[in-house]
């Protein structure tokens, strides 16, 4: 069942995080590299399936509300907010950059283009959401690199001074 398998996925993942030391220290941090090569992770897939978190843009052609299932093609990224308690993700987890823009590519071609009369508010609460975890992520991305740029920056400069 899909409940079996996202057990199945959850305890993995915790296998992988026990063998993970989390990174304190901003001299030692590296930078996780993206490896997700779907718009959104397996395991969250199956979660949402199992917890009937399903958007309508998320699920198969044959809907039935009763018994909604995840359309694997159209499911994308929910976006949870930042909490001290979350785990660190995993690389599998994570989506690169390609897959970002890709996930967003999707987005305006295939759910904003097929917005229907009597549905705009899951279409905007569903665009909304996923956009907001695409810009998450970019964010992110981009301040680990602003901060292992200005890092570089300032070994620089103090291996000058200390040259001198």
């Amino acid at each position: 069942t899909v409940a079996d398998y996202y057990e199945a996925l959850d305890a993995r993942d915790q296998r992988m995080r026990k063998g993970v030391v989390k990174q304190t220290s901003l001299t030692s941090a590296q930078a996780i590299t993206g490896t997700c090569p779907d718009m959104c992770p397996e395991k969250e897939r199956y979660m949402r399936e199992d917890r009937r978190r399903l958007s309508i843009f998320e699920v198969c052609d044959d809907y039935d509300p009763a018994n909604p299932q995840v359309d694997h093609s159209k499911a994308v990224k929910e976006y949870s907010g930042s909490a001290a308690d979350k785990e660190e993700p995993l690389p599998h987890e994570l989506r690169p950059l390609g897959v970002l823009c890709m996930t967003m590519d999707y987005l305006v071609t295939m759910v904003m283009d097929a917005a229907e009369e009597g549905r705009w508010g899951d279409w905007y609460d569903f665009v909304w959401n996923r956009t907001r975890a695409i810009r998450k992520v970019w964010n992110r991305t981009r301040a680990i690199r602003k901060v292992w740029n200005r890092t570089r920056a300032i070994r620089k400069v103090w291996n000058r001074t200390r040259a001198i």
